[in-house]
């Protein structure tokens, strides 16, 4: 008991038979003294092989790096974690070998390896070939009910039909919920290769686009356009919902949508954004282009050039009574027809008894296209001797009163009329002309300079017919019957001024709507079309002054992407001669591969501009998949199941061509338990159906596979 002594204690007290110990003790007293003098440094030899451990000189604390990201939240209050200053080999070399910090280890090195040489996947493969099999049925499933829109309720029996089959799919991941988790792994590979793809591109546009789904929620959607080598790309990045339809919130949902599905980084990348002319879009204060622009002058904003010639057709229309009453006689046939039964079956009694084939009247508002429109108009002309026999029909018809008669009297006395028939003759050959125009400008590889150059042919033709009418018209112009139906005679004078009128209308409506077409820069975008080339060996200044405004206006774009812009003029010239001296097939693709090692910095500044998009159309096309995805008997559908089924129905290939076994590797590396896809669970009520109860414990085992 002596070392707990006082030190001042006087030893005369002490007992004479442990004197001499007393003394051994107050020696050993001095020794503990000075131990308490000396403070312990930190070691930095201890950092030799140990790159986790590091040192806080300002608050002479050491700690451990990876546990302080990686830990689990148990293990937050660990010395190594919060710091210490117990300066001492073993405290490190315990910490070194603690649980703790060997599954932290654990965590970071799963982080940093790529998932498919993760142990998990290398796991995987040594699968057996049963259980690959199985699961491949499983994904294959899942991919055609997303690919074709089918619920997921659907993949239970789908299941059971393959069991019925012969086929071995398990008792465990056959439910529905199963079947949500399979789709979100095939929809992470198609982004991952999105992903990989963007990533080697030095240039991207933007295709946006709003509108109301089955739950009258505005929904947002992005697109990407990207060119490489010559080859362009348009690709689904993702739908969000916008709590309110201005430009705010539209620009942060855009913004949200490329950062989560594509890279932080993105804007550094882009090229162009394209929208429809609505003022929320292309405003030039607040719009949403303006918004994403910010301080990058270079991106261009396109507005969409398929609504463009819808507009323009619009405006022209305005100006025309008669291609009003054309409206309104093909709208009323419509709606005579599409909301009563018995005039439709007579209708086609009618075409039968003519021995034609039968043409319903198809709707003319609403539609999108001015292919419509031509399809209403054509299906009037083709079946007109059945409409004036069914209208005639109904004067006699007893079954019918007053009202249905006096409307159907008013349809026969407009159709017949010689000038509103003509009329209609001029609309399909000035439609048919439109049309063509409108679904060439909806392709989605469409380029910039395609655009002007239909343009042009298409209001040269509408020229024409001022002086000589198209081929419709021609047929009628001289006739006073049409299909053996006798025509009310007109003004002819009066019908032709208004043929001009509307023609006059339209040339000025699609000059005044396409005007920025003939701006410096969009003329200069017409390098990428060989039509501008000169059919022989080309002037030795042909083409340098457009590729100057090309890079004058992108120069910070091409210099981020590691172009050298004093480069590109001298490789423009050796290129053009290269190409005049061989003999080739003449598209960028080509011209890439056997000319990009020679000539890279030019043949870039014509990839960033083949990634300028001039249509919207895969926007409205995917708006189309998506009401019928989220239909109103799938309304609740969440926005993140919503994306997974647009990106495998837009994205992935055909059921035929489809390989799940990219989707089942990152499915199998996902998680932390194993997989289980041969677990068998035995019954626990004998009086229980097989399926059912194999059914519900495979879905509680799924989830809790899920949530670890």
């Amino acid at each position: 008991m002596w070392r707990w002594l006082e030190k001042g204690s006087d030893s005369e007290n002490a007992s004479p038979s442990t004197s001499g110990g007393g003394a051994k003790r107050s020696g050993g007293d001095n020794r503990d003294e000075g131990k308490k003098k000396y403070a312990r440094a930190f070691n930095p030899k201890w950092l030799a092989g140990r790159e986790w451990l590091q040192y806080d000189s300002d608050n002479n604390l050491m700690f451990c790096g990876d546990c302080r990201i990686y830990t689990t939240p148990k293990h937050q209050s660990n010395n190594f974690v919060v710091g210490t200053n117990n300066f001492k080999i073993e405290s490190v070399k315990d910490h070194e070998f603690a649980r703790s910090h060997i599954e932290s280890q654990s965590t970071k090195q799963a982080k940093a390896t790529r998932v498919e040489d993760s142990v998990a996947v290398k796991s995987l493969l040594a699968l057996k070939s049963s259980q690959i099999k199985k699961m491949g049925l499983l994904f294959r499933n899942a991919h055609a009910i997303a690919k074709k829109g089918r619920p997921y309720t659907d993949f239970t029996w789908m299941c059971e039909v393959d069991r019925m089959k012969g086929l071995e799919v398990g008792e465990t991941y056959t439910n529905d919920y199963q079947a949500k988790v399979f789709v979100h792994y095939i929809a992470k590979e198609e982004r991952r290769k999105m992903r990989e793809k963007l990533s080697k591109s030095k240039f991207i546009s933007v295709m946006s686009d709003g509108s109301l789904d089955s739950a009258v929620m505005e929904e947002e959607i992005v697109f990407v356009r990207s060119a490489r080598e010559g080859k362009v790309s348009v690709d689904f990045v993702g739908v969000k919902s916008v709590p309110k339809p201005d430009a705010i919130s539209i620009a942060d949902a855009v913004n949200f949508i490329m950062t989560n599905e594509i890279s932080a980084e993105w804007k550094s990348k882009l090229v162009a954004l394209t929208t429809d002319g609505a003022a929320v879009m292309t405003g030039a204060k607040r719009g949403v282009v303006t918004r994403l622009r910010a301080d990058r002058p270079h991106v261009l904003g396109v507005h969409c050039m398929s609504h463009r010639l819808e507009l323009a057709f619009s405006d022209a229309l305005k100006s025309s009574p008669m291609a009003r009453k054309v409206e309104d006689l093909l709208s009323g046939l419509y709606s005579l027809y599409h909301k009563s039964g018995v005039h439709r079956a007579s209708l086609k009694k009618c075409f039968g008894e003519l021995n034609m084939t039968s043409l319903m009247p198809t709707r003319v508002g609403g539609t999108r296209w001015l292919p419509h429109l031509h399809k209403a108009v054509d299906h009037f002309l083709r079946g007109y001797a059945a409409f004036i026999s069914h209208l005639q029909k109904c004067q006699q018809d007893t079954t019918l009163n007053d009202g249905q008669k006096a409307r159907a009297r008013g349809f026969l006395r407009i159709a017949t009329d010689g000038g509103i028939l003509k009329f209609c003759c001029f609309m399909s050959d000035v439609l048919h002309q439109l049309g063509s125009l409108s679904k060439t400008l909806q392709r989605s590889g469409l380029v910039l300079s395609e655009t002007h150059s239909c343009m042009s042919s298409t209001l040269a033709v509408l020229e024409k017919y001022k002086s000589r009418p198209g081929p419709k018209l021609r047929a009628v112009l001289e006739e006073d019957a049409y299909e053996g139906i006798i025509l009310t005679a007109t003004n002819h004078d009066y019908h032709a001024n208004t043929r001009g009128a509307l023609l006059d209308a339209l040339t000025h409506c699609i000059t005044a709507r396409f005007s920025d077409m003939s701006s410096t820069l969009l003329r200069a975008m017409r390098l990428l079309d060989f039509q501008y080339w000169p059919e022989s060996d080309p002037t030795a200044d042909f083409g340098d002054e457009e590729l100057e405004c090309l890079v004058g206006h992108f120069r910070p774009l091409l210099e981020s992407a590691g172009v050298n812009a004093s480069l590109i003029l001298d490789q423009w010239t050796a290129l053009k001669c290269q190409l005049y001296k061989e003999i080739f097939e003449r598209t960028w693709p080509s011209i890439n591969r056997r000319c990009r090692h020679n000539f890279p910095d030019v043949l870039d500044v014509f990839d960033c501009i083949l990634s300028i998009p001039a249509t919207t159309a895969d926007c409205e096309r995917a708006f189309s998949i998506m009401k019928q995805v989220k239909s109103d008997w799938r309304s609740s559908l969440k926005t993140e199941r919503l994306n997974d089924l647009l990106k495998v129905q837009l994205s992935s290939p055909d059921i035929k061509d489809f390989d799940p076994c990219s989707a089942i590797e990152i499915w199998h590396a996902d998680c932390v338990r194993s997989r289980r896809p041969d677990f068998v669970r035995q019954e626990k009520n004998v009086g229980l159906e097989r399926g059912t109860e194999s059914d519900s414990l495979s879905e509680s085992d799924c989830k809790s596979d899920e949530m670890e």
